[in-house]
């Protein structure tokens, strides 16, 4: 009884180390994500993290500029701290409107017409948004689960979305001739406001998000300027941080 008794513990308690390791790689798991295919182990895990509701609260640690939400982290309650209402209705981080109202007049100046299209949302507008997408892909002959899929590799969950703190925006041409020329604008001048390209097209096995090429975050002027000259997308920067700090 005994032999017995000891071989079920050794067992139980395997099973539990294994779990807790699973556990770990799941909400911790990201650097493996950098050099793996999206389509494999990288997006496995994500979806997993999904289904199973796997994520923890940003750090603040680094700033409030450098505040890191994706699929593995979600907003900290403390957000948004305070909110301006632009022009159009949208809203965003008071501590960014400056920089993005300087941006914006030095876009207008080399002759793009431009607007912010999506500012802050809250949790319950980021869930439209995600609802719209996956109705989209619906409506274009895809079933509700590849719907459900093709919609979270272009829109966050609710909770983890940057829109929700309030540092984000989506930036649209007011002419649509002018799309692509204020997309390459933004892209080569941003930096110098302090906004980076949030998702670039060759990140997408980091940021586990489509290319965006409308969608700019603001981490300050120094930390834009470091993320350009590197080419490095906000994980990379934040990882950089905080191996450099360790």
């Amino acid at each position: 009884m005994y032999r017995v008794r000891s071989r079920w513990t050794g067992l139980m308690a395997l099973f539990v180390l294994i779990l807790l390791i699973l556990y770990a790689a799941l909400l911790f798991g990201g650097k493996g994500d950098e050099t793996t295919n999206r389509n494999g182990a990288a997006r496995w895990f994500q979806s997993l993290r999904e289904e199973l509701h796997i994520s923890k609260p940003a750090s603040e640690d680094l700033g409030w500029e450098l505040v890191l939400v994706n699929d593995r982290y979600t907003v900290p309650d403390s957000y948004p701290e305070d909110l301006t209402t632009l022009k159009n209705g949208k809203k965003v981080d008071t501590r960014i409107y400056p920089d993005l109202q300087a941006m914006f007049d030095a876009a207008r100046r080399d002759g793009l017409s431009l607007e912010v299209r999506s500012g802050y949302r809250t949790k319950e507008s980021q869930q439209q948004v995600l609802d719209d997408k996956q109705a989209e892909f619906i409506t274009e002959g895809y079933s509700q689960r590849e719907a459900k899929k093709m919609a979270r590799e272009w829109v966050a969950l609710p909770g983890h979305s940057e829109h929700e703190l309030g540092l984000a925006v989506d930036i649209n041409a007011e002419d649509s001739g002018q799309k692509d020329e204020l997309y390459h604008w933004l892209n080569e001048n941003s930096w110098k406001y302090g906004f980076i390209c949030r998702y670039p097209d060759n990140k997408s096995d980091i940021t586990h998000v489509e290319h965006e090429p409308w969608h700019y975050r603001y981490v300050g002027k120094g930390h834009a300027k470091t993320i350009h000259e590197k080419g490095y997308c906000l994980e990379e920067y934040i990882d950089e941080l905080n191996n450099t700090a360790s």
